[in-house]
């Protein structure tokens, strides 16, 4: 896995770019690329871009009540089919 300073943020690739992390002044954006290829019945990722989602985290439980972990295989995996 390899990262780069970019967007704001930093980019993590793992053969295509998959995740990335931003620090904004009142919540960290974890972003997921190709993240529309996911299917999720809890909801939990934002936006309505033609790839890209993310989790909005406002606070330390939301890492758990967001099930961000859950979302990394899933970015990976969805990445790889995009690509």
């Amino acid at each position: 896995m390899t990262d780069e300073v970019k967007y704001g943020g930093i980019l993590f690739e793992s053969g295509v770019p998959f995740r990335g992390v931003c620090a904004c002044a009142e919540h960290v954006n974890v972003e997921f690329s190709h993240a529309a290829l996911i299917t999720e019945a809890d909801r939990v990722l934002e936006g309505k871009g033609k790839g890209r989602r993310h989790l909005t985290l406002r606070t330390v439980g939301d890492i758990a009540a967001k099930k961000s972990a859950h979302f990394l295989p899933l970015a990976l995996a969805a990445g790889e089919q995009g690509a």
